[in-house]
Order: structure tokens, then C-alpha cells, then sequence
């Protein structure tokens, strides 16, 4: 409380509000609005550090994860091409929950062979059909048509035989197309 306003009493926590930084009831618009712009100011800062830190504390646990990851899988025997399996299959997957008994469960799961060991998964077992007769050799060629082959079959309406020889590239290509 000053002597010049008798009003000027102090607030709830016995100190006037003047030497703090925040404005007083009696402060003009122009001050308040600078005391706006400066916590704005300051908002947009701590934003801006906030997603920093998070960005930092995502890159920390990954860097955290990847290392559980790594070690469990180790421990257990399996692959390093398992651990990516692994990861790529379980993206979100929290520190605490990586364990020896969750990658062994993985590997259960999945029927995944340990590194160390020569086990090589059995193929499944393939009945006979039956009988198939064996062949010798290849099926015979397809006869290659000179143009006269191609002209008779024209002359005869057999379209789609050409068309179709041409398709197969069964025609034999003369120097001269066309006889005169």
C-alpha cells in the first residue's frame, strides 16, 4: 500500500502486483497488450521446444527398442533377419514388454529355426498321382509359311491362320514382298 493512493492494497499473497511482470489493474491497454504478445511469444517458444523434446524422446526409445530388440534375440539364438521380422511385425511395441519369453514365443509362433542349430525344416511330404508316361525329346516344330502358304490360305478365307502365324512369327520373310 502506498501513501499517495490509498487504495493500492496488496493482493491475497501481501505483495502488490507492480514488480512482477504482470500488468496491474491500473495499467493501460497498450500494456496489456504488449504483456499478450509477449506470452504469445513465449508460447510459441515452449511449443516449439515441446515438439523438439518429443521428437528427441521418440528417437530414444526407438535407439532403447532396438537395442532390447537385439539382445533378446541374441540371447535366444535366432537370426538378425528375425529381429527385423520381428520389428516389422510389432512397430509399437514397448521396452518393458521385449523379453526372452516374448521373442521365444515369436519364434514359436512363427516356426522360426534357431541360428545355431543345423535343424532344417521338414518339406511336406509329397504323395505320387500316379502314373505319368515319360516323354523323350520336345514336340515338333511348327511349319514356317513362305508366302505362297500365306497367299492360299488368304485365297482360301483362312484369316485367322494367318493372323495367327504372324503372331507366332511363322512366317518366313522375304527379301521382296511383292511379286510383280
Amino acid at each position: 500500500m502506498s501513501d499517495s493512493n490509498p487504495f493500492d492494497y496488496p493482493d491475497e499473497s501481501g505483495t502488490e502486483n507492480e514488480g512482477d511482470g504482470t500488468p496491474s489493474e491500473t495499467s493501460s491497454m497498450a500494456e496489456l497488450r504488449k504483456f499478450a504478445k509477449r506470452m504469445e511469444r513465449e508460447a510459441k517458444h515452449n511449443m516449439k521446444e515441446l515438439e523438439e523434446l518429443r521428437q528427441f524422446q521418440q528417437s530414444v526409445m526407438s535407439e532403447k527398442r532396438e537395442a532390447a530388440i537385439t539382445k533378446a534375440f541374441t540371447e535366444v539364438g535366432l537370426a538378425d533377419a528375425h529381429a527385423k521380422l520381428f520389428k516389422a511385425l510389432n512397430p509399437d511395441i514397448e521396452v518393458e514388454t521385449i523379453s526372452v519369453d516374448t521373442v521365444s514365443k515369436f519364434a514359436d509362433e512363427y516356426q522360426l529355426p534357431l541360428a545355431g542349430s543345423d535343424e532344417v525344416p521338414a518339406a511336406p511330404e509329397v504323395k505320387p498321382e500316379g502314373y505319368r508316361p515319360v516323354t523323350v525329346g520336345s514336340a515338333a516344330p511348327l511349319a514356317m509359311l513362305t508366302s505362297d502358304d500365306v497367299e492360299k490360305l488368304m485365297k482360301a478365307g483362312d484369316f485367322a491362320s494367318v493372323n495367327k502365324a504372324y503372331a507366332e512369327g511363322r512366317v518366313e520373310k522375304e527379301t521382296v514382298p511383292w511379286r510383280i
